[in-house]
């Protein structure tokens, strides 16, 4: 049997080795236990910043958490790794780490994992609306995901509130149209960005965003595809129509006149209408007007489906009759199109795809997913042939 040599009878090197392991072993505790420390404190702070955030939203990179709290990558890394197999986070190649949807305990979708968006339109009853929500939802359903209609009613602070409201609630995404107004009110938006929320424009977009992607319809080519379908049905002295001035309506009347700039005809300012926010009895005398003048239209192009029914009445109320005496295109092509007695021409705004296009990419943001190309998506409206411009003297069949 081997005996141990007494420590006294060693050399002052071997004792050294000898007490080596017994050193190192306390120390090494000591740091294991700091780096253990570390570790835990370090996961901690990052589930109480998950808490605050919503589902899908982007974690700062690792690199920057190892800075920001002065670790080691394999330690951030480590933590990293148990909040994914946790489920609490999850990762996407390319793109990075982000909150799972069940991170927030509910808080961001239901019990059942299902995350929330929201969809603010100026009105779900009006023009477009309802077909463009059609489009989100039959996108979103396939991912079970809940949308939260808001109507604005075209106000810019009920617009704010909304915003507000749904930041505030956890929302995971926001799909808008923006409000028709001359003010800008920049506050709900700003909410959004600071708590990295995702947000599309539809139809058209804000200024000081131009970063914010922009879901939208060629709407200068739509109003010259209207108006060139007019003059080469031959109609002569054509009227423009529509109740406010802002970017899409304007954006109509310049196509409006460069079909008429380009058959040489003239751009009649008598019979054009770009500005009106009365009531249809008021947008209705304008029209009849117009009709009963020396030099009455014998053709109008409408901003929207709605006012080409306006103009469709004002018609008739004159005596006059629709597309022998007066053509009329209207624009978005909703259902009311079908329901007058002699149908109605109108451009196909792509409403639905708009909004299936939206969803598709709003969840590409969310997914933290890279976009492909430009930030502006536009569709190419078409017209939808009917019997309201049909030439002048041709009745409808």
């Amino acid at each position: 049997m081997l005996k141990a040599l007494p420590v006294k009878n060693m050399s002052s090197h071997s004792r050294s080795c000898f007490r080596q392991p017994k050193t190192c072993l306390f120390f090494g505790g000591v740091k294991e236990g700091i780096r253990l420390s570390k570790y835990r404190s370090f996961k901690e702070k990052i589930l109480l910043e998950m808490s605050n955030l919503q589902a899908y939203t982007k974690m700062p990179s690792r690199p920057a958490l190892s800075r920001k709290y002065n670790l080691s990558r394999a330690t951030v890394d480590k933590a990293f790794r148990e909040l994914v197999a946790d489920g609490l986070l999850y990762t996407v190649k390319g793109s990075g780490t982000f909150i799972a949807p069940d991170a927030s305990g509910g808080k961001l979708s239901n019990k059942g994992g299902v995350a929330n968006w929201g969809v603010i339109v100026p009105n779900i009853m009006y023009d477009i609306c309802p077909v463009f929500l059609r489009g989100i939802e039959d996108y979103t359903q396939q991912y079970d995901i809940n949308i939260i209609i808001c109507n604005t009613d075209n106000d810019v602070l009920k617009e704010r509130d909304h915003l507000m409201r749904l930041a505030r609630s956890g929302i995971a995404g926001v799909i808008i149209i923006p409000a028709i107004s001359g003010l800008n009110e920049p506050s709900g938006f700003q909410e959004l960005k600071t708590r990295r929320i995702p947000f599309v424009f539809c139809n058209r977009g804000l200024d000081s965003m131009g970063e914010t992607p922009l879901i939208t319809s060629n709407d200068f080519y739509g109003g010259y595809i209207a108006t060139k379908h007019l003059i080469e049905r031959g109609y002569r002295n054509i009227g423009f129509i529509s109740r406010y001035r802002y970017r899409t309506s304007m954006n109509r009347f310049y196509g409006y006149a460069a079909a008429l700039q380009e058959s040489c005809l003239p751009i009649n300012r008598s019979i054009i209408s770009t500005q009106n926010n009365g009531t249809d009895s008021t947008l209705m005398d304008i029209i009849v007007k117009m009709l009963t003048a020396d030099e009455p239209p014998d053709a109008f192009f409408c901003h929207n489906d709605e006012i080409a029914c306006c103009t469709y009445n004002a018609v008739l109320a004159v005596g006059k009759r629709v597309s022998k005496d007066v053509g009329i295109v209207g624009y978005d092509n909703t259902t009311v199109c079908e329901t007058l007695d002699t149908k109605l021409t109108s451009v196909s705004f792509k409403s639905y795809e708009i909004g299936s296009k939206a969803a598709q990419i709003l969840q590409n943001m969310i997914l933290g997913r890279p976009l492909a190309g430009a930030n502006v998506f536009m569709f190419q409206p078409e017209l939808v042939d009917r019997s309201s411009s049909l030439g002048p003297g041709t009745l409808p069949v």
